[in-house]
């Protein structure tokens, strides 16, 4: 997904959506990066739009040993350059009372 087409998708929304909550956060740890989200009700109903943006990840270094009982590590190594962008798409499960994700290749054309 490019920041591009991200913005046409956005903007799609904010045009054809009246109710539309627009909230941004920094990805928690181990996660690096920052979300945009979008909420509001859609042809399925309560529906969420998740934006992603990490840092690649280049490599990772696992330490640890082969001892039952011992602790393993693992550290990513992350591009200082280089990003990865993901869109998520979820709908409202009143039944779950949980946020349900929909499968994007196979519903949609993005």
């Amino acid at each position: 997904m490019t920041p591009d087409r991200w913005q046409q998708i956005k903007g799609m929304i904010l045009d054809n959506f009246s109710d539309v909550e627009e909230t941004a956060e920094e990805l928690e740890a181990p996660e690096r990066g920052s979300a945009e989200i979008l909420e509001f009700n859609g042809p399925l109903g309560k529906m969420r739009v998740e934006y992603w943006t990490k840092p690649l990840v280049l490599g990772k270094n696992v330490s640890g040993s082969r001892r039952i009982g011992s602790h393993h590590e693992v550290d990513y190594i992350y591009s200082d350059t280089e990003t990865v962008s993901t869109l998520l798409a979820y709908k409202w499960d009143d039944n779950q009372s949980d946020w349900l994700e929909i499968d994007l290749k196979n519903s949609f054309n993005l």
